[in-house]
């Protein structure tokens, strides 16, 4: 399972972008601000890929 962090400040594309990647089997967090995504690489087991806006 891939895991990735997706951060995406436009709050109306964040969930689709998101629905579109977690039916590969992708554990995929959405963030909406740089500090969010921030605290999540830190505190979260390491990420496969990180989409960024």
């Amino acid at each position: 399972m891939e895991h990735i962090l997706l951060l995406e400040d436009e709050t109306e594309l964040a969930a689709p972008l998101g629905e579109i990647l977690r039916p590969e089997g992708s554990h995929i967090p959405i963030t909406y601000d740089g500090e969010t995504a921030q605290t999540y690489r830190q505190m979260q087991r390491p990420y496969h890929l990180l989409i960024l806006d």
